[in-house]
């Protein structure tokens, strides 16, 4: 569970916060979404690998710099149209969920829980003219 917390953390904020972590995204052979996250020195700090499930979740496994599991991800879209998303860390348990909606003006709003259901953070992204995004973190 803390390997996989360390590695979103190190991952969203870090690309979000200091702009000093870059990500390539492919596509495989298999038609998954691999994503492979770097520092600003070129150093792998982990992947990331999302496919589509029978059901139409958006299953995503993680993997720290030296391809163990870190943990899985499961997000699916809610009768509500809210992005809800399940993690779990590289033993399978539940560390964590986040929920996310956009407003009426564009903004995407998520809320992140950890395993007992208690409000740990939450985040806004915009998006400017210009089609740059900036998230806001709060911690709670």
């Amino acid at each position: 569970m803390k390997k996989l917390v360390f590695f979103l953390l190190l991952v969203f904020l870090g690309a979000s916060l200091f702009a000093q972590v870059t990500t390539t995204t492919t596509t495989d052979a298999w038609g998954n979404t691999v994503t492979t996250y770097k520092d600003q020195y070129g150093h792998t700090l982990g992947t990331s690998t999302s496919t589509t499930d029978a059901w139409g979740n958006t299953v995503t496994t993680y993997k720290d710099s030296n391809g163990h599991s870190a943990g899985t991800s499961t997000s699916s879209t809610n009768a509500w149209g809210n992005t809800v998303t399940t993690y779990k860390d590289s033993k399978g348990h539940v560390s964590g969920t986040s929920t996310s909606s956009t407003d009426s003006w564009g903004a995407t709003n998520t809320t992140y829980k950890n395993n007992k259901g208690q409000t740990t953070a939450t985040s806004t992204t915009n998006t400017n003219v210009y089609g740059e995004k900036k998230t806001t973190y709060k911690k709670k």
